[in-house]
């Protein structure tokens, strides 16, 4: 039974969505989505999903909060959809079937081999029951068609200095000639 717990409390206290709690706390839906009324499903992605895109890509999406909230509400679709309704749901339509998330875009799951798929991601973990409808952990972050995440970039005091790079052997048939 979920009681009073929506789905804002529930993301903001999983130790397995500490990342996506702060990045919904960044965008600000948590305050106008997963606190309202819903119902909702939210595909949420675990810690290693948001990990998998590099420290320096999540940190330009928290500092850009409209490209952020658009990756984060593909994340969420109307009504409440357990497991079992999304493979029943799936196996219904020939294993697969589409959802429509809050940003309009569709989500194909589908089942197979035993797995529910969710877009590219997996569903690891399932059914976290909320007072405003369920959470759905998935392995993957989720990315909209037609949106450009900012590119992992090496910070210029991170890159190697130059006394310390390996020198590059010379092409095939090409003699270096030392001059002193």
């Amino acid at each position: 039974e979920p009681g009073n717990a929506t789905l804002a409390d529930l993301v903001s206290g999983s130790d397995l969505l500490t990342t996506f709690g702060e990045a919904v706390g960044k965008a600000g839906i948590a305050q106008t989505v997963l606190a309202a009324s819903g119902p909702y499903t939210v595909f949420a992605p675990d810690d290693a999903a948001f990990a998998a895109l590099g420290n320096e890509t999540v940190a330009a999406l928290f500092n850009d909060t409209e490209t952020l909230d658009t990756l984060l509400m593909h994340h969420v679709v109307r009504e409440t959809y357990t497991v079992n309704d999304l493979t029943a749901k799936a196996n219904a339509a020939g294993n697969r079937t589409v959802l429509t998330t809050l940003t309009g875009d569709n989500l194909t799951v589908s089942t197979t081999d035993g797995n529910l798929t969710v877009g590219n991601a997996t569903i690891v973990a399932s059914d976290m029951a909320a007072s405003n409808g369920v959470v759905q952990i998935v392995d993957t972050v989720l990315v909209p068609p037609g949106l450009v995440l900012p590119e992992n970039q090496t910070a210029v005091g991170n890159q190697t200095p130059v006394g310390n790079q390996t020198p590059v052997a010379p092409p095939p048939g090409r003699v270096i000639r030392h001059v002193s």
